[in-house]
């Protein structure tokens, strides 16, 4: 899978993947109620960096993400 990555990104961008792996993973606490699933993030408010991509990832998550100044 992750030769098939490079390989299409490669083609698509002509950006050569040096590396890959795993990020590690994200934790979440809160005072409202615990997240097990992708469906208890809705409507949680989560602080986050002001960039688009963490906007977006937490609106996709359901969330309503608050962009830090």
């Amino acid at each position: 899978m992750g030769c098939e990555f490079a390989e299409d990104l490669k083609a698509a961008t002509k950006v050569s993947l040096l590396t890959y792996g795993f990020v590690g993973n994200r934790h979440f606490y809160n005072s409202r109620n615990p997240i097990m699933t992708i469906d208890d993030m809705a409507s949680l408010k989560v602080r986050v960096p002001k960039n688009a991509v963490m906007i977006d990832t937490f609106e996709a998550f359901g969330a309503a993400p608050i962009p830090l100044a």
